[in-house]
C-alpha cells in the first residue's frame, strides 16, 4: 500500500499495538475492525462528554448524534464519515483489491 493511502499509518500502528499486547501478529481483519469501532466510539464519546453526563438519557442522545457527526476519522480499514443515511461510514478509500502471489499479498491498482 502506498504511503499516500490514509489508512496505512493507522493500520501499521494497530499492527504494532496488537503485536505488543498479544505477543503475536494479527492474522485476521476482525481485530482491526474492532479497533476501528473503538476509534469511532472514543472520538464520539469525547465530544459527547462536553454536553452531557455519562449514564444519562441526554448522554446517550449526544453520543448517537456525535457518532453521526464523525467526519474524516482515519482507521485501519477506511476513513469514516457517518450520517443518519449512511451507517457504513466508508467510501472508496476503504476499497482495495489484493492478490496472493507466491505467499505474498500484492496490491492491485
Amino acid at each position: 500500500m502506498p504511503d499516500s493511502n490514509p489508512v496505512k499509518k493507522v493500520g501499521l500502528e494497530f499492527r504494532a499495538a496488537h503485536l505488543k499486547a498479544n505477543n503475536v501478529a494479527s492474522t485476521d481483519a476482525f481485530s482491526a475492525y474492532s479497533f476501528d469501532g473503538w476509534l469511532v466510539f472514543a472520538a464520539a464519546a469525547k465530544r459527547a462528554f462536553a454536553t452531557a453526563q455519562p449514564g444519562t438519557p441526554a448522554f446517550r442522545s449526544a453520543l448517537r448524534d456525535e457518532l453521526y457527526r464523525t467526519k474524516e476519522l482515519v482507521g485501519s480499514h477506511g476513513v469514516y464519515n457517518y450520517a443518519e443515511s449512511d451507517n457504513s461510514g466508508v467510501d472508496e478509500r476503504a476499497r482495495v483489491i489484493v492478490t496472493l502471489e507466491k505467499g505474498q499479498w500484492k496490491l492491485l491498482g
